[in-house]
């Protein structure tokens, strides 16, 4: 598996897919935690956690920002066709950070 180049948006996203559930359109908008009902598949190797979570910025189109405590922690992650919400809620317990949404986006930070 590669290494994702900090910066490299492009690079990022091939190797994050988006698959959306069989859910009505008005269903996908939001639920109820604040996330998309999309499914996802990601796998990264060693990416920095600001630019993981700029992908998911990308995904659930929305502001995300990345407390600096956070920002340069690595990540090696394989999942593949999960909710989003799991998918931060997975990464959030293992490597002990908090997030919430807020007005305008979602904030993560460190416990």
């Amino acid at each position: 598996m590669e290494t994702a180049r900090v910066g490299d948006q492009t690079d990022l996203l091939r190797h994050a897919s988006v698959e959306r559930s069989s859910l009505p359109p008005s269903a996908t908008a939001s639920s109820p935690s604040g996330f998309s009902s999309k499914r996802v598949s990601v796998a990264f190797n060693q990416i920095l956690l600001s630019d993981f979570f700029q992908v998911i910025s990308q995904m659930e189109n929305t502001e995300v920002k990345v407390d600096a405590c956070a920002a340069n922690q690595k990540l090696t992650i394989v999942m593949k066709n999960v909710p989003v919400r799991l998918l931060v809620d997975a990464i959030s317990d293992q490597l002990g950070l908090t997030y919430e949404h807020r007005e305008g986006g979602l904030f993560v930070g460190c416990r």
